[in-house]
């Protein structure tokens, strides 16, 4: 009998998922239902992190649900690198920013031109090479190409975030090479704000007109000009149909991962055992309860 409940407590050791960092192999979770951190679901439309969800080296799942997979183009097995960013672990991207280097495209769709809709938020994790390039719109990091004043465009130049509404909007934040930042630009009605670290650094007028041309969404590239490619390493790319708040942007900054943590299971102890069989029976009862209610993937 002891060496019966001693197998089955490894048994449950083995299969228990890792909680504290979400992986594709020791399991994630892929919806609100599933997350520690279920608002950061909310009105989601496409999620693109190398760790989570690849299919070898030309695609990037979508883990969003949403089906907004990005294609990578030029990119090589090289280019998926390990480590780095303390606060996200796991694979990021190694965009090589030549004029036809690497780039992520998201095939555009209704749910995509989320800046149509009153809010809008979009994020990603960089480790700039080339911030402090001085070339006029050349280190991008999302386009999305529509109306007359140039729809989404967040980009580096010169030490700088900056976002092209029809005019420059300078950020005040200095961007330097060879760190993580997390970038974010978010769309309330008609007021724009840029975002590093979760601190706000730029505010601006939405001045992008609706999007009717359904261009594609370019991730640290220009979808319609092959010298704009973003330089260094990114992580982690999100886009919402809704406005984050400051403090939402700062916790994501803290916890990238916590959309992605499973949210642990309850377990309901059975009744204490009497004796012989009836130990056996509730022992195996037990078992198939914690198993039930463990996610596993």
């Amino acid at each position: 009998m002891k060496k019966l409940i001693l197998y089955l407590c490894l048994l449950l050791c083995i299969a228990m998922p890792v909680y504290g960092a979400p992986s594709y192999h020791q399991g994630f979770a892929r919806n609100a239902g599933e997350s520690q951190s279920p608002n950061q679901w909310k009105g989601i439309v496409c999620s693109l992190r190398p760790s989570l969800g690849n299919t070898g080296i030309a695609t990037l799942i979508d883990v969003s649900g949403r089906s907004n997979h990005g294609a990578t183009d030029s990119t090589q097995a090289d280019d998926w690198v390990i480590g780095g960013n303390p606060r996200l672990p796991g694979y990021n991207l190694d965009m090589d920013g030549f004029s036809n280097g690497d780039k992520i495209i998201v095939p555009d769709n209704a749910s995509l031109r989320v800046e149509n809709g009153s809010g809008a938020t979009w994020m990603i994790w960089i480790k700039p090479a080339a911030a402090d390039d001085a070339t006029s719109f050349k280190e991008v990091l999302f386009d999305k190409q529509f109306g007359s004043n140039g729809g989404v465009f967040l980009y580096l130049e010169s030490s700088t975030l900056r976002f092209f509404n029809g005019s420059v909007q300078t950020g005040t934040t200095t961007i330097s090479n060879s760190i993580f930042y997390f970038i974010a630009v978010t769309k309330d009605g008609t007021s724009g704000q840029t975002y590093v670290n979760g601190i706000p650094d730029k505010s601006f007028t939405w001045a992008a007109s609706p999007d009717s041309s359904g261009s594609d969404l370019g991730i640290c590239a220009d979808t319609t000009s092959t010298g704009r490619r973003y330089t260094g390493r990114m992580d982690d790319a999100r886009v919402y149909n809704r406005t984050f708040s400051q403090s939402e942007l700062f916790n994501v900054y803290q916890d990238p991962s916590a959309m992605f943590r499973l949210k642990r299971p309850v377990y309901k102890a059975p009744a204490p055992p009497v004796g012989g069989a009836r130990r056996v029976t509730l022992i195996s009862q037990y078992v198939n309860q914690v198993l039930s209610n463990l996610m596993l993937y």
